[in-house]
């Protein structure tokens, strides 16, 4: 159950139990260097996926085209599903 009160006349709500006092605490943003390895980090982990799934899709068209082999649903379910 949420409760509603007024605070300084703005509507406020809370969970049985949480105090209205408890304050939020943000990180301190982060630094130029910090940001630029967190970025680094981000695309040297997502790049290889995304190569990876662009490369079996291009693997499965190519083979569609140039052999004439085309995939079942559970042909296909089972491909990209091990992918």
């Amino acid at each position: 159950e949420v409760s509603a009160g007024l605070v300084n006349g703005n509507a406020q709500k809370s969970k049985p139990g949480e105090g209205q006092d408890q304050d939020v605490e943000f990180p301190p943003p982060l630094s130029s260097a910090e940001r630029l390895k967190r970025s680094a980090k981000f695309w040297t982990t997502t790049v290889p996926i995304i190569a990876s799934y662009y490369g079996k899709s291009t693997e499965l068209y190519m083979k569609e085209k140039l052999l004439g082999e085309t995939l079942s649903e559970e042909e296909a379910k089972i491909i990209w599903d091990a992918q």
